[in-house]
């Protein structure tokens, strides 16, 4: 079962205590429900699209839990708390991946000697490659690596 957020948009302005965001998800390529959260600290509404029934949301939350046991809840009243958390944990992956793929177009992204991480503009490739080797640069890394460096930064 693959499970995945489409169709995401994200206000960041209107985002308070949560991400302000509507989309949908996905299993196996065919939308099951539609999500929305006003980003006001509620729990994020969640409807499964026509003719689908709410045992496959269950469903859906099931497998997440399986894959993540620490969104697993005892509470009965919160009955879609793992589903809930799962989608505004992989929205915001997904915000740092277009913010990182956006800062990556524009400049190096490079750890010094001392620890510290700096940015530098592009040059040729060839000049960039001399100019850093031996260095952790984001740029030259595989993504989803980049990604869990960049958010902790």
């Amino acid at each position: 079962m693959r499970i995945e957020i489409r169709k995401l948009k994200v206000c960041e302005w209107a985002s308070e205590e949560t991400l302000c965001m509507t989309g949908e998800i996905h299993v196996d390529g065919k939308p099951v429900a539609y999500f929305d959260n006003d980003g006001r600290g509620g729990s994020t509404k969640i409807e499964p699209v026509e003719g689908v029934a709410w045992d496959k949301i269950y469903e859906v939350q099931d497998q997440i839990i399986k894959l993540d046991k620490s969104l697993a809840s005892d509470s009965p009243r919160e009955w879609l708390s793992a589903l809930d958390l799962w989608l505004l944990e992989n929205a915001q992956q997904k915000i740092d991946q277009e913010a990182l793929k956006k800062e990556l177009r524009k400049k190096i992204i490079w750890q010094g000697d001392n620890g510290k991480w700096y940015e530098s503009k592009h040059t040729t490739h060839a000049q960039d490659q001399e100019k850093f080797k031996g260095k952790i640069v984001l740029n030259y890394m595989p993504f989803f690596d980049a990604v869990k460096i960049w958010q902790n930064i």
